[in-house]
């Protein structure tokens, strides 16, 4: 079983573009139905368009209003409505207590110490879920991260990649010289 055909939705051109680069092939087979640039929540598809949605490391970025999580709540309200009846809504997320064991914890805890505090605990993803009229059929805890490889972060002359630095939250609270920190750590440790 795989994807018939899927729709690309990012608030940001970088990463758009760097998805048609790794979806190259998929864009050539019509996989691809429409890459589209958008900021959440609201997601510009008719209802019942899709037969899953994915959404990936977005929610709990998104606009908070008197420290709920409205912008994840309405999206995931626009998600339910764009999805068939019988469609699932899959996200990928981190929870601060899961970021322990993290290259970027290790890597750069100044950094890390910022980011955590924007991600919601499990009672907050449970309240997040029943505002949006949602029940949750599976939790599953990923322990590390190894899900991404070297050309993930770097490009050929070992730089981080500026897509990544523009379109990363992780980065948005980091000073240039927790950055630099980073990178200096990060590439002393990928030479051992």
């Amino acid at each position: 079983m795989g994807v018939g055909q899927m729709a690309l939705l990012d608030a940001s051109s970088d990463m758009l573009n760097v998805a048609r680069e790794k979806l190259a092939a998929e864009l050539d087979a019509n996989k691809v139905s429409s890459i589209v640039q958008n900021s959440l929540p609201e997601i510009p598809f008719g209802d019942g368009t899709f037969d899953g949605v994915l959404l990936n490391a977005v929610l709990p970025h998104l606009p908070r209003g008197d420290g709920n999580f409205s912008g994840a709540v309405e999206t995931l309200k626009e998600a339910r409505r764009v999805l068939q009846p019988d469609g699932v809504i899959s996200i990928t997320e981190s929870l601060d207590s899961s970021l322990t064991n993290a290259w970027c914890l290790n890597i750069s805890p100044e950094i890390a110490n910022k980011f955590c505090p924007i991600l919601p605990s499990v009672e907050e993803w449970n309240k997040i879920f029943y505002e949006a009229g949602l029940k949750c059929l599976v939790r599953t805890n990923l322990l590390g991260f190894g899900l991404f490889s070297d050309e993930d972060y770097f490009d050929d002359t070992n730089i981080f990649k500026q897509e990544w630095l523009n379109s990363s939250v992780y980065y948005e609270p980091a000073t240039k010289e927790e950055i630099e920190r980073m990178r200096q750590k990060l590439f002393s440790s990928h030479e051992d």
